[in-house]
């Protein structure tokens, strides 16, 4: 009587009624596949993820690029800001994000006092050497890239799968100007005053991939002054 009250018992506790528990079965199997398929969506979610990362060898490689170019054109090279690439860092990932570029709001939020000019120029493209000539093509980008007031740099490089999102930021910190002939300084400045001229603040700069993809280039470029 004991036993027979007792399988009773568990037969109601597993749900089991008269199909000798194939009920509980069925739900503990289905359990189970529940939990595989969300331990798939997991794991499948944090694979795309890992594809969105921080490429600091694309970063070295812009800051590189950057102040040869300096160097080649009579300036001082710029020193690397490790607060300011941590912005530039965060806007590209905002940028890698949403899918497209655009310029931070405020640049100079998060930046600590002692600044007196900022610039910023972001682009989206394949590599370090599309992106840099890209830069360099467009007057507005080529103008922060060359004004001898700069003498801070920082560059925050996003890369999702084969595409990389890079906001470049350039600060004028307490410090001398970047030691420069006049005539050099003169001529820098006539082409800073023509890119302001001949179009706006920001334009847009489509460049064709070179290898004939579908792929394109896009950079914007941006100065503001303020003082600490």
């Amino acid at each position: 009587m004991v036993d027979a009250a007792w399988r009773q018992q568990l037969r109601q506790v597993l749900g089991a009624g008269d199909d000798g528990g194939r009920g509980a079965l069925r739900q503990l199997r289905f359990g189970a596949l529940a939990v595989l398929f969300a331990l798939v969506l997991v794991l499948a979610t944090a694979a795309d993820a890992s594809d969105v990362t921080v490429d600091p060898d694309s970063e070295a490689g812009f800051v590189t690029e950057i102040n040869r170019f300096r160097v080649a054109q009579g300036l001082v090279p710029m020193e690397v800001d490790d607060s300011l690439t941590v912005a530039a860092r965060e806007w590209a990932r905002e940028m890698a994000a949403v899918g497209e570029i655009s310029h931070a709001p405020d640049l100079g939020s998060g930046v600590a006092p002692g600044w007196h000019k900022l610039g910023e120029n972001v682009g989206v493209g394949p590599d370090v050497d599309a992106l840099h000539q890209a830069f360099l093509d467009s007057p507005t980008h080529r103008a922060n890239l060359t004004d001898p007031s700069f003498n801070k740099v920082a560059v925050g490089v996003i890369r999702d799968g084969e595409t990389l999102y890079t906001t470049h930021r350039f600060m004028h910190r307490d410090a001398p100007e970047a030691e420069a002939q006049p005539d050099l300084l003169a001529r820098l400045a006539a082409e800073r005053r023509a890119a302001e001229r001949g179009g706006p603040a920001s334009p847009t700069v489509t460049v064709g991939q070179p290898a004939g993809g579908a792929l394109t280039l896009t950079a914007v470029g941006s100065t503001i002054g303020a003082s600490e």
